[in-house]
């Protein structure tokens, strides 16, 4: 009688464990989450900005309403800028009919404290594969 009861306070107490251990897991990937869509968030909204600035006073190319393609990289090892090119969208229009291609280069920083992204922008001629123009901006996270 008493093994049986040893056996539902083993069998509740690892239950018990198991259920804080799952909640502590879920709290972790919550903020971690949080934290990662909160820096993406705070790039998309900045590089948005930016880039309908720089179109307003004729700071971009005739070609960039002439992109077609746009591919997304980060320097190696670089989780921060893999986490931005995952999450954030360029505020770029595709022109299905473009003849140029725009790579992006996501690249995280910290100076001072402060984090910033680095967005490099290379745009290429698609049919003759030539660099048309590039420009890199840099982006407060704050």
């Amino acid at each position: 009688m008493q093994s049986e009861q040893q056996n539902k306070n083993n069998i509740l107490g690892q239950v018990l464990l198991l259920a804080a251990f799952s909640l502590c897991v879920y709290i972790v990937a919550t903020i971690g989450i949080s934290y990662r869509g909160k820096s993406a968030a705070i790039l998309e909204r900045a590089w948005k900005l930016d880039i309908q600035n720089l179109k307003l006073n004729n700071k971009l190319p005739a070609y960039w309403d002439d992109i077609r393609l746009i591919e997304k990289y980060t320097a190696k090892d670089d989780n921060k800028a893999e986490t931005w090119m995952k999450d954030v969208y360029p505020p770029i229009e595709i022109n299905p009919n473009g003849q140029h291609k725009l790579e992006i280069l996501f690249i995280s920083q910290s100076e001072n404290g402060e984090q910033k992204a680095v967005i490099q922008h290379h745009i290429i001629n698609i049919p003759t594969g030539d660099s048309v123009w590039e420009i890199g901006r840099t982006y407060d996270l704050k």
